[in-house]
């Protein structure tokens, strides 16, 4: 059985992801399923002074404080040919590619459901 993403929301003050540009004040804790405790990490948006690189913002339940760092994306597995992590580099395992996200899950099939009128 795959590892589930997280998935812990954050609410970005509204400085902070209007300074980021990030598209929504929600973060979503990218890393598989963790202990209370340990970090969250959850994408906000690009860093537009370097291409491989994004913002992403950590932080705990044990400390609410936010802090938003650059991080490198996480380097190609060799071999992996269309799979890539969507993680940044240095992230704990495993990859994204191996985790099973339900919230993804969800908003696909939504998303393929008929318009209602």
């Amino acid at each position: 059985m795959r590892p589930v993403v997280c998935g812990r929301e954050v609410r970005l003050p509204m400085y902070l992801a209007i300074a980021l540009g990030a598209g929504s004040r929600i973060v979503r804790c990218a890393l598989a399923d963790h202990p209370p405790g340990r970090q969250h990490a959850g994408y906000a948006a690009e860093w537009p002074a370097s291409p491989d690189q994004a913002v992403w913002v950590i932080w705990s339940e044990l400390d609410l404080d936010l802090r938003w760092e650059p991080l490198r994306d996480c380097p190609p597995r060799p071999g992996a040919g269309e799979e890539c992590c969507v993680l940044y580099e240095g992230h704990p395992p495993p990859c994204s590619w191996a985790m099973f996200d339900p919230q993804h899950a969800v908003d696909s099939f939504l998303a393929s459901l008929p318009p209602t009128t």
